[in-house]
């Protein structure tokens, strides 16, 4: 049974919260997502003291990645009660890393959990991380591209960030995803 986030979610998480490059000092002033939220660090929206983050907060490096491992501590546990016992560590980095970026009560209401629950290898789980390519009910290209990632790392293993090229979920998008699936 998996007890904890890998190396490839931690990758992952940081990779699109950070575009890539999570010691950048930018990260450590207070800046609006895609969404319009108030977001610092590693895609810290909440301090750890409930308080959420506002326009002009600064933080340290430090408290950057001490908030980043607070907040994917609360994601896995959560995610350890939800998923089945036999998921794999690269399936639950990116649940957990589904879980960072859309919260965990968005994850327990979702269809990608139950079809994961279901039968862990269902190929649906693709089009279950698809669906949740939107923001403010505007399909972004951001999230659909990590959503190609977290579902390549589920069946594969493997991290591949470079989908720069999709911005639109469409037939040669999810063909894309399958080809790499099948390499």
């Amino acid at each position: 049974m998996v007890s904890d986030i890998g190396e490839q979610g931690i990758k992952l998480a940081q990779y699109y919260e950070c575009a890539g490059d999570p010691d950048n000092p930018k990260w450590l002033k207070a800046y609006l997502d895609s969404g319009g939220v108030w977001t610092i660090g590693i895609g810290t929206i909440q301090y750890p003291n409930g308080a959420k983050v506002k326009k002009g907060d600064t933080i340290t490096s430090q408290e950057m990645y001490d908030y980043f491992k607070f907040e994917l501590r609360s994601k896995v546990e959560k995610a350890i009660v939800l998923t089945r016992d036999d998921i794999n560590q690269v399936q639950f980095d990116a649940v957990v890393d589904f879980a960072y970026n859309v919260g965990t009560n968005a994850l327990q209401k979702s269809t990608l959990l139950k079809t994961l629950n279901a039968k862990l290898t269902d190929m649906k789980i693709v089009d279950n991380f698809f669906s949740w390519r939107f923001d403010n009910g505007k399909e972004v290209g951001g999230l659909l591209r990590r959503r190609m990632s977290e579902a390549l790392l589920y069946f594969t293993g493997r991290l591949k960030y470079d989908w720069v090229n999709y911005k639109k979920l469409t037939a040669a998008t999810k063909s894309e995803v399958i080809k790499e699936i099948n390499k």
